[in-house]
């Protein structure tokens, strides 16, 4: 399956670019498919520092193992936001 991977702000820099299209075997869960930017981009996502979102929704990072993607997709990578 095809998985674009887009990088925002920070993340951008540290991956060297703003997005990769990866090939990934399908299925994958969210987990792997980072592994998979890890290895192409050399940008390891950390859960505490670094929000995804799916298609636009978010992913919490407890779930990055059991979230199955099964179809092309689009992941979002960028920081995480606290406040209010």
């Amino acid at each position: 399956m095809r998985v674009t991977v887009t990088f925002l702000g920070p993340a951008a820099s540290f991956a060297g670019r703003t997005a990769a299209v990866l090939e990934v075997a399908a299925p994958a869960t969210v987990k792997e498919i980072l592994e998979v930017a890890a290895n192409e981009c050399g940008f390891r996502v950390d859960p505490a520092a670094w929000a995804v979102l799916l298609d636009g929704r978010g992913v919490p990072p407890e779930d990055w193992d059991a979230c199955t993607v099964d179809q092309d997709c689009q992941l979002t990578v960028l920081p995480m936001l606290a406040g209010g």
